[in-house]
């Protein structure tokens, strides 16, 4: 495996080699290659544990356009409502009241006097509005002062459930499975009606992109390592390269000789 991500990453070329690997080998691959996208996140959220800042931000966001309400406030430390709201923040949702939810939904859910955590509506956490510094709040007020403050115990809560990290990254790996793999569909497809003059097998080009696109997962994971994910396009500019130098150094290939 890690023999096949180097000679991928440092000799593209030499990844014709591996067009002839089984399926059950190249499919391993395909799968493992998308972990490396996990060890930023580690990294990142051993230096810097809890919350984002981006998903601060986007919760904020969210609770000033639809997470207010009439007739809802919370006094000291008890919720009363009229209306149920319902936001939903990456993988999560944030609850007030009896929304439906589904069974297999993560849930941070404001209750009569408690902040809960619910996956499976089975219960993970829970606080008092006392212990996230929540014990008055105004829901019908979402400017943007009022808003940070329910986004702060908000977070204060979610820093204290460890179930968050795992969340995040099984949802940066899910990403990351879903870009390599599309890529390596659409690189392989490529790779047959711009050079048809190497007549692969469509089979064996879709394993030779899989090997190819091992450049791809290798500069996101040096872009989220510097925080520069913005970046990613850089990404797909190698790709298309790595895919073109491979190609370019074949000498033509008749299709039974790969059979």
């Amino acid at each position: 495996m890690f023999k096949r991500m180097t000679t991928s990453l440092s000799k593209p070329p030499l990844a014709i080699f591996f067009m002839k690997d089984s399926w059950g080998r190249a499919i391993l691959y395909l799968f493992f290659i998308p972990l490396l996208l996990v060890i930023p996140l580690l990294i990142q959220s051993s230096i810097r544990p809890g919350m984002s800042i981006s998903r601060y931000n986007v919760i904020v966001q969210e609770i000033q356009k639809d997470f207010t309400a009439q007739n809802t406030s919370i006094q000291n430390g008890t919720l009363t409502y009229e209306t149920n709201l319902n936001i939903k923040i990456d993988y999560f949702f944030i609850h007030l009241g009896d929304p439906e939810t589904g069974k297999s939904q993560i849930v941070i859910k404001l209750e009569s006097e408690d902040i809960v955590l619910y996956m499976n509506n089975t219960e993970f956490g829970r606080s008092s509005y006392d212990e996230i510094n929540l014990m008055n709040h105004d829901f019908s007020d979402n400017s943007l002062e009022n808003s940070r403050k329910l986004a702060n115990s908000i977070k204060l809560f979610y820093n204290e459930q460890d179930i968050f990290m795992l969340g995040d990254m099984i949802l940066v790996y899910r990403d990351g499975l879903y870009n390599y793999t599309f890529y390596v569909f659409l690189m392989a497809i490529m790779m047959s009606l711009f050079v048809p003059q190497i007549q692969i097998p469509y089979t064996r080009r879709f394993k030779l992109s899989i090997y190819l696109s091992t450049i791809l997962i290798f500069v996101q994971f040096v872009l989220m390592l510097f925080g520069l994910s913005q970046f990613e396009f850089i990404g797909v500019f190698a790709l298309y390269f790595y895919h073109f130098w491979a190609y370019r150094s074949m000498k033509t290939i008749k299709k039974g000789d790969l059979l």
